[in-house]
């Protein structure tokens, strides 16, 4: 199209460069020797090593120099000898150099076009060529600013710190990050300290929980957490056993004895009592005892359930040798029925019966490795076998039958044994802490309930 044809049809830029006024190329003039004013700084900047310049220090894009006379400390605390030296490692090098050469030839590119734009008569050919150079000087600074050369800094930084750490220690998402926290002025990688959520744990609650559980050691963590409904039952049984220092010994403690049982056992006299009018007559009433005939029972039991039912055979006594072997059955018996209690340590509770008492059952239990409960002497009250277990056992046994033999006496025996249920024996274990608060404040007396 010439140049006299219409002009509607152009872009608004376009058509003010077709208006015929002595100044209309003034702002293409002005581009033009901006652009030839960039070249030859850059031109110049490439072609120099004195980019700084300090006393006894001169640093340019690809060395810095130290002169033997150069006053301390050197810029950007340098720690280097006098000579010159690489300012970084060839790749960066290399890649920065050619970064700055392809900004030099866009620069000389567009300054050319802006040239041939001013130059050109044809309308249309100069705002092709401004409209290039227009774009080519806004890529230009893109690359002179140093930003595509940061994204290969910090692909040489990951690539260090893969081949020094190992594969995949630090992704380019957290070395880009870093650099920026290290730009921003940050000398720390250490995590700097946070206020944090606030703690539930302070000395009047843990107190306020002491006394909670003074007033009852059989309390559970779901009987606690109802009096601390705010404190988590994880963080509760940490206050408990980390602060506290409280241990719930009932959960290793194995306990036993021995007992008589005979074919027959009378009922006893609560048994016997029945309700009356002061009017009724007397009841006459037998005198029962119990049969000669009757076997020697040894139990072993925890919280959890019966461990070990012995019966002693007939013409033999429980001394200290039958007793340790007692004792080895029931370690193998606690193997066998509870997994994993043997490797913490068992505490056995009996009372101070000659055999339990003797050298040779002592260095059973040493080489057992177990802890003995301290029963004081002449104590049934404080053996949870009489107070409990032979307790419920001889109510059984004194509900009128009579067995024929020692066979028969024997397997209701065990089955009564196992037939109760864990609550029981957990039941008896339990009455162990009240039994023995009672008779630490009574200075030792005696107690029955």
């Amino acid at each position: 199209m010439s140049p006299g044809s219409s002009t509607e049809s152009y872009p608004a830029f376009a058509r003010i460069g077709l208006r015929e006024n002595p100044g209309k190329n003034l702002n293409q003039v002005i581009a033009f020797i901006c652009g030839l004013i960039v070249v030859i700084l850059m031109i110049m900047a490439l072609a120099s090593t004195d980019w700084l310049m300090a006393a006894g220090w001169r640093q340019g894009l690809f060395i810095y120099c130290v002169a033997e006379d150069a006053p301390l400390p050197l810029p950007f605390n340098k720690k280097v000898s006098a000579g010159c030296h690489p300012a970084r490692d060839e790749a960066y090098i290399k890649a920065a150099a050619a970064l700055c050469i392809i900004t030099l030839l866009l620069d000389i590119v567009a300054t050319v076009l802006t040239g041939l734009g001013l130059r050109s008569k044809d309308h249309r050919t100069k705002y092709m060529y401004y409209r290039v150079a227009v774009y080519i000087m806004v890529l230009s600074p893109e690359l002179s600013e140093g930003k595509y050369a940061t994204m290969y800094h910090i692909y040489f930084t990951q690539q260090k710190l893969c081949q020094i750490y190992g594969p995949n220690i630090m992704s380019k998402q957290m070395v880009r990050h870093w650099c920026r926290q290290f730009s921003e002025g940050r000398q720390s990688v250490h995590d700097e300290e946070r206020s944090g959520r606030l703690s539930l744990i302070n000395d009047d609650r843990v107190e306020l929980m002491r006394q909670c559980i003074m007033e009852n050691r059989c309390f559970t963590i779901t009987e606690l957490s109802s009096h601390f409904p705010q404190i988590s039952r994880c963080l509760l049984h940490d206050i408990v056993t980390k602060h506290l220092l409280f241990k719930k010994v009932c959960a290793r403690i194995v306990t036993g004895d021995e007992t008589w049982i005979s074919h027959f056992t009378p009922e006893t006299k609560q048994q016997s009592m029945h309700w009356r009018h002061s009017g009724s007559p007397v009841r006459t009433k037998f005198k029962q005892t119990l049969s000669v005939r009757k076997v020697m029972c040894t139990v072993f039991w925890d919280r959890k359930g019966i461990l070990l039912i012995d019966f002693l055979p007939r013409g033999e006594i429980v001394n200290a040798d039958r007793y340790c072997e007692t004792l080895r059955k029931l370690r193998r018996a606690i193997q066998n029925k509870r997994r994993g209690m043997l490797t913490a340590v068992v505490v056995l509770l009996h009372d101070n019966a000659r055999p339990h008492t003797a050298r040779r059952t002592a260095a059973v239990l040493t080489e057992f490795g177990w802890a003995l409960f301290h029963h004081p002497p002449y104590s049934p009250d404080l053996a949870p076998s009489d107070f409990h277990v032979f307790l419920h056992l001889k109510k059984f046994l004194s509900s009128g039958e009579r067995f024929g033999n020692d066979e028969e006496l024997k397997t209701s025996v065990t089955r009564w044994f196992h037939s109760q249920a864990a609550q029981f024996y957990d039941r008896g274990i339990q009455k162990l802490i009240p039994r023995y608060d009672k008779c630490l404040n009574s200075d030792g007396g005696y107690v029955e309930k």
